[in-house]
Formats: C-alpha cells, sequence, structure tokens
C-alpha cells in the first residue's frame, strides 16, 4: 500500500522510553521541526495508551491564526491543551476504517493553531509490534480555547475527502503528535495513542 511502513526495531521499550514533551514558557529549542512530528507518532503507536497533555505559555503580542484572523493577548497567556486518539473504527461515509484526535485547549478564550501528525497502523496479528501505517495526515486547524476546555477540535485520519481506503476485519490503532503552527513560537503537545483493537 501506498503509506505503509514497517515498524521493525521498533519495540515497546523504545516506545515508553519517549517523552510526552510537556512545555513551559516557548522557547524555540522545546520544540522538534514539523518533519520530526511523524518520528514521535510513529513512536507513540507502539506505547502504552494515553492522552498527551501540555501547558505552555504565550507572551504579550498581535498573532494571526491559521485563519488569518489576527488576535491581539494585552497580557501573557497560558493554556493547557490536551490530545487523544478515540480507538479506531469502521466509517460508512468514508468506505475506511478511520481514526479521529481530538484537541481541547483550557484558557483565555482565544483560537490556538496546532498541527497534528496522525497515523493509522494495520495488522492482521493481535501484535501491537507487527502493526504497519496505512494512512497518516498531517495538518493544521485552530482549536478554540475556553476556560473550561470544553471545546474541541477533530483531526481525521485518514484525512477528510482523501482517496485513501482502508479495509476493515484487523487489528487497528491510532496515534498523534502535535505542535503550535506559526505564528506562535514552537511548543509540543506530545504524542499518544487510542487502544489496539479489532475492527469487524
Amino acid at each position: 500500500m501506498k503509506f505503509m511502513k514497517p515498524l521493525a526495531g521498533l519495540g515497546l521499550a523504545a516506545a515508553v522510553a519517549l517523552p510526552i514533551l510537556i512545555a513551559g514558557p516557548a522557547q524555540a529549542d522545546e520544540a522538534v521541526a514539523p518533519e520530526q512530528l511523524p518520528q514521535f507518532a510513529l513512536q507513540a503507536l507502539t506505547g502504552p495508551e494515553d492522552t498527551s497533555t501540555s501547558t505552555f505559555t504565550v507572551p504579550a503580542g498581535k498573532y494571526t491564526d491559521a485563519a488569518g484572523k489576527t488576535r491581539i493577548f494585552a497580557a501573557q497567556a497560558t493554556w493547557v491543551c490536551n490530545g487523544k486518539t478515540d480507538n479506531p473504527h469502521w466509517s460508512k461515509g468514508a468506505a475506511s476504517v478511520i481514526a479521529k484526535t481530538r484537541v481541547t485547549c483550557k484558557g483565555p478564550t482565544a483560537t490556538v493553531p496546532i498541527r497534528v501528525e496522525s497515523l493509522l497502523g494495520r495488522t492482521t496479528h493481535n501484535s501491537i509490534n507487527s502493526l504497519q501505517i496505512v494512512a497518516e495526515s498531517n495538518y493544521v486547524q485552530n482549536v478554540a480555547a475556553d476556560p473550561n476546555g470544553l471545546m474541541s477540535q477533530t483531526w481525521y485520519v485518514p484525512a477528510q475527502g482523501s482517496a485513501t481506503h482502508i479495509a476493515r476485519n484487523a487489528y487497528f490503532r491510532g496515534s498523534h503528535s502535535g505542535q503550535a503552527a506559526p505564528p506562535l513560537k514552537p511548543f509540543n503537545i506530545g504524542a499518544a495513542a487510542s487502544a489496539f483493537i479489532y475492527v469487524p
């Protein structure tokens, strides 16, 4: 398949050793380059089921979000963002197995541009280490923040409208890693995986 990448050599011990990247005040050297995000999502794919959490602070100033809307922060602002990849499932509308990653941000009311890399692994064996990547997506969306962190933004893998269709009747797992998108200073929102399940 077009997206198939074997996970050979990425044992569970290596994945568990991967730190969940929790940022404090944003610094350029705290973040990984966008091309490195797939590696974190790949390592999370074989790690424990989890939710990623990060706290980050943005200094006062003027920012433009992913939709081109300008936001002005008169004072320093802090958010706590959580990322969770839901269990893969069959989507009749997409005619494919899909997974969804949902990101919520708790903090001042604003929109925060986030890039999420999502992976979907598939195997015919009941073994996480035999997963092969069959779909990936990597794009930016705005997450609407609120004081209670109740609003979420959803990323899909395969992405909505994708020509990739993944057959069911196999074991699947989804994972994600994320990062702030420009013009915000880079910060990482961590990496985590869904449950490893059979999709009939």
